[in-house]
């Protein structure tokens, strides 16, 4: 059967993992009420989700294996069953709540029940990646459940920052991603009319905030620009950069990507690129997750940093980066991402200005530690922190920057620094 135009609806095929990309970004085209869509087209959008969701399903059921389990809970044994990419933390809490919510064990016995569960769950995934043959055994491959001990001190950086623990195995997925250009064209179209994507809602309204006044610094620095994209699985901010103006957009990614498009071209991680090839850099939600193995990366506890180091290069001196990251206290939430406070955002910056930002005060470095948080959106400039400069030559542009102060950053927006580095742009 044939399920739609492939010149114009994109597939994916080899689709996995949990997350739902691209069924969002079908129906938010189903649900755009002021996009004009023909009856047929409609109809090939729906068999698309269908289409899709059988493929998400299917691949999905490949990577992952269900295999039974026991567990001895009080002196009874309990049967079950779980998959190989469960967050066993997760999964044990909802199994052993669920006994209690039926009076099947005491409420008392909750923790000692995910106990057992979770060291079952650990013992029969080993047993069952051990006993694969060698040409199937990936299991060494696998994201590690827990941080690898010879990298606990610098994670933590010697305890001074948690570890929450949430886990997700990606490593699996060879992402494959396939745009034509009617559907980056139709995301042009929407961040044209300043709606949101399918990912990051509250990031897409900062930077559509950041971009209000025709004459604001982000419009100026993206009109005419070559673009980077750092991380990428649906081209919506790629769509956005070309709908404020600019000329061309590339995006780096470890996987390799179909985005059918005149203005975009895909470049690998691996790839050599010539420094200074781009003015402007965006990355959103990107960075944090790196070297912690969920997709398959290498453990490595300075993968953010060097990522930022590696960006610094590709972007030209004077030049700029839309950076959004989830902020508020120090954690590692492994092996999902990293949350940025007062220890690491500053290292992470490093080498870099914060020109101006927006959101920072939705988040504090004071709250208890999570797993998910707000990411403000931050104006950096590929230029050394001015940290002699004349305090009346400085200007603070939002009270989000003066929040900045919180997590040991500083907004240093330089008049002269400013436009000098846009002339060269």
């Amino acid at each position: 059967m044939q399920y739609m135009a492939a010149d114009k609806f994109p597939l994916f095929p080899g689709w996995a993992g949990q997350y739902g990309e691209a069924l969002q970004c079908y129906r938010t085209f189903l649900g755009d009420e002021s996009a004009s869509h023909t009856d047929a087209e409609l109809q090939q959008l729906e068999e698309a989700i269908e289409r899709t969701e059988m493929l998400h399903s299917a691949s999905k059921a490949g990577a992952f294996v269900t295999l039974p389990a026991t567990a001895v809970i009080d002196g009874t044994a309990l049967n079950f069953s779980f998959s190989t990419g469960d967050d066993f933390e997760e999964f044990s809490e909802g199994v052993c709540l669920e006994l209690s919510d039926n009076k099947k064990i005491q409420e008392s016995l909750v923790p000692i029940c995910m106990d057992a569960i979770q060291s079952s769950c650990l013992e029969r995934e080993l047993q069952h990646y051990q006993s694969l043959d060698g040409t199937n055994n990936d299991w060494v491959q696998r994201p590690p459940r827990g941080i690898p001990s010879v990298f606990e001190a610098q994670f933590t950086k010697h305890g001074a920052i948690p570890v929450l623990k949430l886990y997700r195995d990606d490593s699996f997925a060879q992402y494959y991603r396939s745009y034509s250009q009617w559907a980056i064209d139709a995301m042009v179209k929407r961040a044209s009319k300043r709606l949101t994507g399918p990912n990051y809602a509250d990031v897409d309204r900062l930077l559509y905030e950041a971009t209000a006044e025709k004459g604001s610094i982000v419009r100026q620095l993206i009109s005419g620009a070559r673009v980077v994209v750092f991380g990428s699985v649906v081209p919506w901010y790629e769509a956005w950069a070309l709908a404020n103006g600019a000329s061309h957009v590339t995006t780096i990614e470890y996987n390799e990507l179909q985005y059918k498009h005149p203005q975009i071209s895909t470049r690998l991680v691996t790839d050599s690129i010539e420094p200074g090839s781009f003015d402007v850099g965006l990355c959103i939600s990107s960075f944090e997750h790196d070297g912690l193995g969920r997709y398959g990366d290498p453990i490595d506890p300075s993968a953010d940093l060097k990522a930022m180091q590696s960006a610094s290069s590709m972007i030209k001196s004077g030049g700029a980066m839309l950076l959004a990251l989830p902020m508020g206290n120090d954690v590692v939430a492994w092996n999902v991402h990293r949350v940025y406070g007062p220890e690491r955002l500053p290292e992470f910056l490093s080498g870099w200005t914060v020109q101006d930002s927006w959101g920072v005060d939705r988040v504090s470095p004071f709250n208890v530690p999570e797993i998910f948080t707000f990411q403000p959106l931050l104006l950096l400039r590929n230029l050394e922190s001015l940290d002699n400069a004349d305090e009346e030559n400085m200007i603070t542009m939002s009270d989000s920057c003066k929040q900045l102060r919180l997590f040991n950053v500083h907004c240093r927006n330089h008049i002269n620094m400013i436009n000098s580095a846009h002339e060269e742009l």
